[in-house]
Order: C-alpha cells, then sequence, then structure tokens
C-alpha cells in the first residue's frame, strides 16, 4: 500500500481540490506536505515571470506565509483556499478575497506585505523542485516516496472515506503491476 507524502497543488485548480479531498479522506493528512505548483493561467509555468498579479500565484504566496506557523495550520489554509476557489460569488481577481482569505485563516498580512516577493519566490522553488527533481508536470501531483510521483485528474469528487481508501488501494495495484516481486 502506497503513503503519499506530498502533494503538489494549484488552488486555482479544480483537479487539486478533488485531489485534497481525496486525500483528506484518507486519516494521514497531518503527514502530507502541501507545495504549491502554479500553473500561470497561460501557459507561464515560472513565477519569477509573471507579466501581471494571479490569484493563484497570490494565494499560493498567502499559503507560504501560513506554511510558516505549522502544518496545522497551512492545511486549514489550504482548505479555505480551495473553498474560496470553489465559491461561484467570490472573484479570485480581486484582492479583496485574498485579503479577507488570509484575515479569515490569520494569516500574518503585514509579514505578507513587507515581503510578498520573497513568499512569491518560496512558490517558484517548491515550483522547481517539484519540476526538477520529482518530474512534475502539472497539479495535483502527489508524491508516493522519494522515487514516484503520481499526477492525478479525478473527474468527480472522492464522496466518502470508504471510496478513498478503495481507490488508494486501486492505485496502489496499479503500482505494482511490473515491479519485482521479493
Amino acid at each position: 500500500m502506497i503513503r503519499p507524502t506530498a502533494v503538489y497543488l494549484d488552488y486555482t485548480c479544480e483537479h487539486s481540490a478533488r485531489a485534497w479531498r481525496w486525500l483528506s479522506m484518507l486519516g494521514r493528512r497531518h503527514a502530507l506536505e502541501v507545495r504549491p505548483f502554479w500553473h500561470g493561467g497561460g501557459g507561464v509555468v515560472s513565477p519569477w515571470e509573471r507579466a501581471h498579479t494571479d490569484a493563484g500565484l497570490e494565494l499560493a504566496a498567502l499559503g507560504e506565509v501560513a506554511r510558516e506557523r505549522g502544518r496545522r495550520h497551512h492545511h486549514a489554509f489550504v482548505d479555505a483556499a480551495f473553498a474560496v476557489a470553489r465559491d461561484r460569488r467570490t472573484d479570485l481577481g480581486d484582492p479583496e478575497a485574498w485579503l479577507a482569505l488570509a484575515e479569515r485563516t490569520e494569516v500574518d498580512l503585514g509579514r505578507f506585505a513587507a515581503d510578498s516577493e520573497r513568499w512569491r519566490a518560496e512558490v517558484g522553488l517548491w515550483h522547481r523542485e517539484g519540476q526538477d527533481r520529482f518530474g512534475v508536470r502539472a497539479a495535483p501531483t502527489v508524491l508516493l516516496d522519494e522515487r514516484r510521483a503520481l499526477e492525478l485528474r479525478l473527474r468527480r469528487p472522492v464522496p466518502d472515506p470508504r471510496e478513498a481508501r478503495r481507490l488508494l488501494d486501486e492505485v496502489s495495484g496499479l503500482l505494482r503491476v511490473g515491479e519485482p516481486r521479493p
């Protein structure tokens, strides 16, 4: 059985939200590291090359500020960010939405504002690590161990913890095909 260790997510990606919900239902969420992977809206894949403000990058940068307070706080931010991204009434192009999210999740806006380029650079470092070390091309991608990563596209949400476990078992079985037997 595989035990996911980390996941690369984009807060504006529906597939990332579904993957996060699935992984959260597996009961090991406390051990899962969330890493940002920014799609950039128009195929731009480097946070350093952005030409304008982007909701996904801003949410990821705010998430990096949340990460500094610990995994539990960071995971609460991830939950809230996906909730805001799915809310059809919220305009993610409006910086007020990001600020409201940060305030609701107790992200230190002073730290963010004082060094916002640093937080965007953190997103870039996670992004580059995912590409270079694990071959991540898109979010969501789940790290299964230090050698294997799995890019996911869940067509529909996983409905409950029992189905979440069944899906993990199926993925584990597929990954064992072709591996040498002990």
